[in-house]
């Protein structure tokens, strides 16, 4: 199983020991680049997910895409924007067959810090703009970097999320989302 460089391995102090593989390429010299919400919120390899404002106000960046009604980096933006995926907030991270779980990181003033998606057989997380990894936990990832799982997530499953969670790098890069079909808030 391919590791991270250990530079990059030691920043997280749980990982080797709970256990993780990388599970794609890295992105940090792709001209299209894509990071944990957009790879959480429904496997869109196209474009970064994320908050772009100038003067406080919803700006829209090439390359980028975020609903313009939210504004801010705290997790309750973030469940906002899974809640118009169909997302609804629910009290562990247990597996569930029927359902979709995501894991929102958060710190302590609660700002969102990163996104992980539920498979069969653990968790998958972009690491920024570098490479996609399974992790066996969500304790694998916490750090100063990306605090604590402190929100979880589901959804119902449909065809697409039963496909993605059992054959998730397959289904991401054969089966492209649509990005019209995505739910945007009116």
């Amino acid at each position: 199983m391919k590791r991270l460089p250990p530079e990059r391995e030691s920043q997280y102090p749980n990982l080797r020991s709970n256990g993780y593989w990388v599970s794609s390429k890295t992105t940090e010299n792709e001209l299209v680049k894509y990071n944990c919400v957009a790879l959480a919120a429904c496997d869109d390899l196209t474009v970064w997910w994320e908050p772009s404002t100038m003067n406080s106000k919803s700006v829209i960046r090439p390359g980028r895409y975020w609903p313009l009604e939210l504004t801010d980096d705290f997790l309750s933006t973030y469940c906002k924007l899974f809640e118009s995926l169909g997302y609804r907030q629910c009290p562990n991270a247990r597996l569930e067959l029927l359902y979709e779980k995501i894991a929102l990181y958060g710190d302590s003033d609660d700002c969102f810090l990163h996104v992980a998606y539920q498979l069969y057989f653990g968790w998958i997380s972009k690491m920024g703009d570098r490479h996609d990894i399974t992790h066996r936990t969500l304790k694998a990832l916490e750090n100063d970097e990306y605090g604590k799982a402190k929100i979880f997530m589901k959804k119902r499953c449909d065809i697409r999320g039963y496909l993605s969670r059992a054959f998730f790098n397959w289904t991401s890069r054969n089966w492209p989302v649509n990005r019209r079909n995505i739910q945007h808030f009116s």
